[in-house]
């Protein structure tokens, strides 16, 4: 109801609930040497729990997913509410389909590419904003067309998460671009930007 009981429910509720489940966890993994939970119930002598335990995960996980999906479906068609229930059926049924069918598998590369290419765009902008711009909004002045030092530093980023996540691994990768970004993107903008300023 009000902000003491949140802090309450949190310090007496869910952290003791989760730091019993985490050292239960720890403990079962150690003695079966596995790390899935539904075959480390079936090594203790409860399969039946595992079962439910699977099955249970996936549900939870899974309505969430269909919801979302389904509301997304129904906004891109313009569907009205009353076609929430079909349009998460559909995107449900349809995400099952593509999961059995091994999408996942084809999504991987695609994934891997985006975590070398997102980060360093928040490098860019902490540093247009937070360092160039004194983290205030009238610092911040819009142009035509595009940021040469924006967009180097950005790609220049990008090469070094994925250069530092794939090929020669080093740290983080995508905290490589961030920070590489970050300080490209100053250098660059007193070089380039600032004389058009």
């Amino acid at each position: 109801k009000n902000r003491k009981d949140v802090i309450k429910s949190s310090v007496f509720g869910v952290i003791p609930a989760g730091l019993v489940m985490i050292v239960v966890g720890a403990v079962l993994s150690i003695v079966t040497g596995q790390y899935d939970i539904s075959q480390v119930l079936a090594l203790v002598g409860v399969p039946a729990f595992g079962l439910i335990a699977l099955v249970l995960a996936t549900w939870t996980t899974n309505v969430t997913n269909a919801y979302s999906g389904g509301i997304a479906v129904a906004s891109l068609f313009g569907a009205s509410e009353k076609k929430f229930k079909l349009a998460t059926a559909v995107a449900g049924g349809l995400g099952t389909i593509l999961a059995a069918v091994g999408v996942l598998n084809k999504f991987q590369a695609f994934l891997s590419i985006l975590t070398a290419f997102i980060p360093p765009i928040a490098g860019v902008i902490i540093a247009s904003y937070w360092i160039i711009g004194k983290g205030k909004k009238e610092n911040i002045v819009f142009r035509k067309g595009f940021s040469i030092a924006g967009m180097a530093s950005f790609l220049l980023g990008a090469v070094v998460a994925y250069i530092t996540g794939s090929i020669a691994v080093f740290f983080v990768a995508p905290i490589n671009g961030i920070v590489v970004s970050m300080v490209s993107y100053i250098v660059l903008y007193n070089l380039i930007e600032k004389k058009k300023a």
